[in-house]
Parts: C-alpha cells; structure tokens; sequence
C-alpha cells in the first residue's frame, strides 16, 4: 500500500492504559519507513490548553472527517501497516502545515 504524509487513515491504535488492547481512529500519516508507518493520533476533543502540541484541524471536512478534530502531534506513535485499514482523505496545506510545524518543534 502506498501512504503519503499528511493523509488520514482508520488505524488500529493501541490504548495508552493497555498497549495489548486497540481502538479504531483516524490518524495522519507522518512518516513512512515499510513495515513501520509514524501516524498522529487523531480525536474529537477540543485542544489541551496545556498542550502546545494539540492542533485544532481548521479544515476538518476537507480531510473528510465526520467531526471537529485535533491533531494529538504529541501522542505520535509508530506502528506497523498491519494496523492501518481504510484511507479518509488528506490534510488541507494549512492544517498540514501546522500540524508538521508542531511536530517538527516536538521533535527539534
């Protein structure tokens, strides 16, 4: 399967309290390393105002989410492709652009 930064997948992501147990969400694309995908964890919440790393997705519907949305850039993991399931669309440039400007900053 080909993935692409800034897409949004359904992704079998494990549960911080039990990494032996899933949950279903959207996630974006990061980084591509076959067998091994880097996402970011997608949620329904608002932003953490203690967090400088939740992203409020601006242009949620472009991305074909059926709901407000931010990105968690600091609850990125990385999983196998084995846990990826169905494509949802793709970040629009601006919410790519902050999205991957927080992950840069995290990461620097």
């Amino acid at each position: 399967m080909a993935y692409s930064k800034g897409e949004v997948w359904w992704v079998e992501f494990p549960l911080e309290e039990d990494a032996t147990e899933y949950i279903t969400r959207p996630a974006i694309i990061a980084d591509v390393c076959l067998p091994d995908v880097m996402v970011i964890k997608v949620t329904k919440s608002l932003p953490r105002t203690d967090d400088d790393f939740d992203v409020k997705l601006r242009n949620y519907r472009y991305a074909r989410l059926r709901q407000p949305s931010t990105a968690r850039v600091s609850k990125f993991i990385v999983i196998n492709e084995g846990q990826i399931g169905e494509r949802i669309g793709k970040l629009d440039r601006g919410d790519y652009r902050r999205v991957f400007a927080a992950l840069d900053k995290l990461i620097s």
